[in-house]
């Protein structure tokens, strides 16, 4: 488009984990009061954000099983990006490096 933005940042993306953030995006139309002031929206690739997902989410859990505040702190958090509102991640996400399923203790 003319005016220097790609519409394909509004569109859901095409990845079957991804397609459940269809629902996100409709909340990016909302962006466009954002760049009408002049801001740039700049969005990860999907390459990238599976990239920090494989590294980040172990970690979520290291962290959040050091203690019971963590732990509720995190659970709370995990429930809410799994939730059909923001549909951020799957359960076939939450696992290790190695494949296993990643747990709260």
């Amino acid at each position: 488009m003319s005016d220097g933005y790609d519409e394909r940042a509004f569109m859901p993306p095409q990845e079957p984990h991804s397609r459940a953030l269809g629902q996100v995006f409709q909340h990016a139309l909302s962006w466009e009061k954002y760049r009408a002031k002049g801001v740039e929206i700049l969005r990860l690739s999907d390459g990238d954000v599976d990239k920090f997902r494989r590294i980040a989410i172990p970690e979520w859990f290291k962290w959040a099983n050091k203690g019971a505040l963590a732990r509720e702190a995190f659970a709370s958090q995990l429930d809410f990006m799994r939730s059909g509102d923001v549909a951020y991640l799957t359960d076939s996400m939450l696992v290790d490096e190695a494949g296993r399923k990643l747990t709260l203790q």
